[in-house]
């Protein structure tokens, strides 16, 4: 039977309870922590804080924990923008199918074929971002003279956000795509 190694931040051996509950308080500060604080909230001597934190090997204990959290934080940011690729995958995707097939059917003065050309080259450096490709779609993008993007995806996704045009052609060209006829002359 193996048995189970203690961490660094758990209780040591030969550690006392006490010990081991100023070592606990001063593990969860979570900004500058101080053997002065642990000694204030614990009700001890500052002294006798600094001895138990050199006799337990207080800072590499410490040292171990925040590394080990670092690591769980890294892992979990990892899972969750895989995560998040994989909406925006998904949403991208679902706006793509629905403009690619629907440019040609949008009439004239509901939306400019170029707002439609940007919107849908906007829909592109979002589908590159989300399958992660940093490599920024050469050339400059603009939206009706008001906002410029040059040689940078993201620019062109805060662009579709941040500006009421875009956000305005992006909700026309979804309704327009939406109410279109399919091939069997159905709404789609």
């Amino acid at each position: 039977m193996s048995e189970e190694i203690t961490k660094p931040w758990e209780r040591q051996e030969r550690e006392s309870a006490e010990a081991f509950s100023a070592f606990r308080c001063y593990r969860d500060i979570p900004t500058n922590r101080s053997y002065a604080k642990v000694a204030d909230k614990e009700g001890k001597s500052q002294q006798l804080i600094e001895r138990w934190g050199a006799k337990y090997n207080w800072q590499e204990r410490i040292r171990q924990y925040d590394n080990a959290l670092d690591r769980e934080y890294f892992e979990q940011s990892k899972h969750d923008i895989r995560e998040m690729r994989k909406r925006h995958k998904s949403t991208i995707n679902a706006l793509m199918n629905k403009l690619i097939p629907n440019i040609n059917t949008i009439q004239p003065g509901d939306i400019s074929k170029q707002d439609t050309y940007k919107f849908a080259v906007m829909l592109m450096q979002a589908d590159r971002l989300a399958h992660g490709d940093t490599v920024a779609m050469s050339g400059a993008l603009e939206l009706n003279s008001t906002v410029k993007v040059d040689n940078d995806p993201t620019e062109g996704i805060r662009a579709l956000l941040l500006s009421p045009e875009a956000t305005a052609a992006a909700a026309r060209i979804l309704e327009l795509a939406g109410s279109s006829k399919d091939d069997s002359g159905r709404n789609s």
